[in-house]
């Protein structure tokens, strides 16, 4: 958005953030499916970009590996909830 403002001969200052940020989402919002396509066209194109995502892909899966195990492993009885009652000696404490 600033270089369209800019293009157009207005300065920055001109704008408030608020303003240029909801520009900014009207755009997106017009041209997201675009701005996709154009995406996926340079990481396609770029060996670098190309690396970049294979790495995020690995630790993305990594990450969705680790996290799967971790909540499937059974709870300790010091995490479990227990329903908690009126006065402390119906939850256990000492009288």
């Amino acid at each position: 958005m600033q270089h369209q403002i800019k293009a157009r001969g207005q300065k920055l200052r001109n704008f408030t953030a608020r303003d240029i940020a909801v520009a900014a989402n009207e755009y997106l919002a017009g041209h997201r499916q675009a701005l996709f396509e154009e995406a996926i066209g340079m990481v396609q194109s770029s060996a670098e970009l190309r690396k970049l995502y294979a790495r995020e892909q690995r630790e993305r899966q990594h990450w969705l590996e680790r996290n799967s195990e971790h909540s499937c492993k059974a709870k300790s009885p010091a995490t479990q909830t227990r329903p908690l009652h009126e006065t402390h000696e119906q939850n256990g404490a000492p009288k």
